[in-house]
């Protein structure tokens, strides 16, 4: 388990301290200055959280590859489409929350109780339902394409001697198709490990590893697949 990151913890440390606080005096004061004041608190520390984040997407300590990719690290199209139209949807909704606040703030509170946020359109409901119905049934189409495991990895049992280059890894059997490899030598001519660079799909049983070529004899490999 990744151990959470320290201005993670910090910044949910910092809005627990500052926000209990408020929001039980907003709740139990009835005062509507202080209840519109935490809520454009509530708005400043949001953004201010979102920035970070946005910050360590751009720095690349949040590395976004990793919700746009499937499994095997391959782009997913209906990845990236979810992810998108989520943070249209969301940017969309709060900046017509803002632009009602900021044209009638009065708006914020009637008859001496805070309203409640604006309805979403049924029209965009309908949108975000799409959205997630393709994303849903694109997943399980691939899925289905898919059916069996993939290799995971390849262990050399044997590292063989005498390879001048890197010998060509082939897969054969298993019941799948599509699993490519590479090999690593080690000073002395030996395999010293072969990476999985494709995992394939469809295997019901690790396929054979074939070694050929390079120059040298003797090295052996199996698969392991998951």
């Amino acid at each position: 388990m990744s151990k959470m990151p320290n201005w993670a913890r910090a910044a949910i440390i910092s809005l627990v301290i500052i926000l209990l606080p408020l929001i039980w005096g907003a709740i139990y004061s009835g005062n509507n200055n202080l209840q519109f004041m935490f809520s454009v608190l509530i708005v400043v520390l949001l953004a201010d959280f979102a920035s970070v984040v946005l910050g360590k997407i751009i720095t690349n300590d949040i590395d976004l590859k990793y919700l746009i990719s499937e499994d095997n690290g391959n782009a997913s199209l209906s990845r990236f489409q979810f992810l998108l139209f989520t943070f249209v949807i969301a940017a969309s909704y709060f900046l017509f929350v803002a632009g009602v606040i900021a044209t009638n703030p009065a708006a914020l509170v009637k008859d001496g109780n805070p309203i409640p946020l604006p309805n979403i359109p049924s029209g965009v409901l309908g949108l975000i339902g799409i959205s997630g119905g393709s994303y849903v049934v694109a997943k399980a189409i691939q899925k289905s394409a898919d059916a069996g495991s993939s290799v995971v990895r390849v262990t050399v049992t044997s590292a063989g001697a005498g390879y001048a280059t890197p010998p060509t890894i082939t897969f054969t059997g298993g019941g799948g198709m599509g699993a490519q490899a590479t090999a690593a030598l080690d000073a002395a001519g030996g395999v010293s490990r072969i990476d999985v660079t494709t995992p394939g799909s469809g295997y019901t049983a690790a396929p054979t590893v074939q070694i050929a070529g390079g120059g040298g004899a003797g090295a052996t490999a199996v698969s392991v697949i998951g």
